[in-house]
C-alpha cells in the first residue's frame, strides 16, 4: 500500500493547545482510519521547520488527500503531504535508465 509522509507546522490554535495534543493526535487517528481507511504507521516530533512528522499508509493519494484535509479542518495544524517511494522501486526505476 502507497505511504506518504505528511509534515506539520503547528497553528496559533495548536500550540496554544499543545497540551491536549496527545488526546488530539489519538482520536484523530482512529477518526481518519475510519473515514479515509489511512493508518498512521509512526509519528515524531520533529526539530526544525516543520513540528511533526507523520507516515501514513492510504490506498490511494485520493485518501491521503482526505487525510490532510481532515487534520488541516482541525485547525491544529497545516499540512504538507509527500508521497514515499520505497527505495527498492526507485532503484528498479533508475536501472532503467
Amino acid at each position: 500500500m502507497p505511504m506518504y509522509a505528511q509534515l506539520a507546522k503547528l497553528t496559533a490554535e495548536g500550540a496554544k493547545n499543545i497540551k491536549y495534543f496527545g488526546d488530539q493526535f489519538e482520536r484523530s487517528s482512529k477518526e481518519t482510519e475510519a473515514k479515509a481507511g489511512v493508518k498512521v504507521k509512526s509519528a515524531y516530533a520533529t526539530l526544525g521547520p516543520y513540528d511533526l512528522m507523520f507516515i501514513i499508509e492510504a490506498p490511494n493519494y485520493e485518501a491521503a488527500l482526505k487525510a490532510s484535509l481532515f487534520f488541516t479542518s482541525m485547525g491544529i495544524a497545516q499540512i504538507e503531504t509527500w508521497t514515499l517511494v520505497p527505495i527498492e522501486h526507485f532503484g528498479k526505476i533508475a536501472a532503467q535508465l
